[in-house]
């Protein structure tokens, strides 16, 4: 027959502190953009979580889940990262005009 165990120390999932508990909470695109607001959307979650900007992981063709102990490691490491210096923005390319010459049929 299986006994329960009882855990009376933290387990640890992580070497920050942030996630030192065990947490098994996890948010989908929708739910983080709903906590962070503005300017973030479930579609630009999706797309750090593709580009692997935000630890997260892939269920289904939209089905993102990012579980909430990666999340807050994320973030601490994020915060404590030096900021590099961003080069001159690139310019965007101007409208031009084209003209194209037909010739004249005999």
């Amino acid at each position: 027959m299986d006994q329960l165990v009882t855990v009376k120390e933290p387990v640890k999932v992580a070497t920050s502190e942030a996630a030192s508990v065990l947490d098994c909470r996890i948010y989908t695109p929708e739910s983080l953009a709903a906590l962070w607001g503005k300017p973030w959307t479930a579609a630009s979650i999706r797309e750090a979580c593709r580009q692997r900007r935000i630890p997260s992981k892939k269920l289904g063709a939209k089905l993102w889940i990012i579980p909430a102990a990666s999340l807050a490691v994320w973030v601490m490491e994020d915060l404590t990262a030096p900021i590099a210096p961003q080069g001159p923005r690139a310019k965007a390319a101007k409208p031009y005009r084209a003209e194209i010459k037909v010739k004249p049929s005999s």
